[in-house]
């Protein structure tokens, strides 16, 4: 049977690129998981330093290896951390530290529409469904060098006022991956892998995407929440 909402948003997608997005960088990104603040120490009565060692050998890989990571305050920790409303929540923060450091847009509203970058953002879990990372193209940057090494430096804080410095969300332990993108059919393709009838990988909320406008022609807008929101049950409903 034909999943009906994958096939509509890779068509929404593909209007993007007749609308006018060229998609220039591919960057993913992980979040912080409560375990990133656990602090190493020593076993007693063992040479062993680490707070994965207490558990080593244990068969069951999702596991996270320590007593705490297996308590119950951790769970209901990782479960919040990890719920798409949280996700969502945390890329709004991360979006406009982008559009502020990258672009020069310091705040989103009408007047500034015209000065709106295009920018989509794809929420997945992976195989074992648990934790989210997030795929997100861009177009061409302002930016005097507009290069993957440079924007690796600017998302991961190794040049001044980073992304990843402003935002507590983005994981300390896992890099931010920047690569060029050079064709747009089997990356949206690959980005939309995990849609179902239930769940979407794009995140419509968040997502800033050419609109028609009643004059005629295009802009890009971010919305309202409302407007998003009837936006993602007009593509539900098709």
């Amino acid at each position: 049977m034909k999943n009906l909402v994958k096939h509509n948003v890779l068509k929404m997608i593909e209007d993007q690129i007749r609308r006018g997005f060229k998609p220039r960088w591919f960057v993913s990104y992980h979040y912080n998981q409560p375990s990133e603040k656990l602090i190493p120490e020593k076993e007693l009565e063992s040479h062993r330093i680490g707070f994965r060692d207490s558990d080593r050998g244990e068969k069951d890989k999702f596991l996270n290896f320590n007593v705490w990571n297996r308590s119950g305050a951790y769970t209901a920790m990782e479960r919040a951390k990890n719920s798409r409303g949280e996700v969502e929540r945390n890329t709004r923060d991360i979006k406009n530290k982008i559009l502020k450091r990258i672009y020069g847009i310091k705040r989103l509203n009408k007047w500034r529409e015209p000065t709106y970058p295009p920018m989509l953002f794809f929420h997945e879990q992976g195989k074992e469904k648990i934790k989210y990372h997030t795929h997100l193209v861009l177009p061409s940057t302002p930016l005097r060098f507009d290069t993957a090494d440079n924007l690796e430096r600017i998302f991961e804080g190794k040049s001044p006022n980073g992304v990843k410095d402003n935002c507590r969300s983005l994981s300390i332990t896992r890099s931010i991956n920047v690569k060029a993108v050079y064709e747009t059919d089997d990356l949206f393709h690959y980005l939309n892998k995990e849609t179902t009838e239930d769940d979407m990988a794009i995140d419509v909320l968040n997502s800033l995407m050419y609109t028609p406008q009643r004059e005629g022609g295009y802009k890009i807008t971010s919305g309202s929440r409302e407007m998003n929101v009837q936006r993602l049950n007009r593509l539900l409903a098709t």
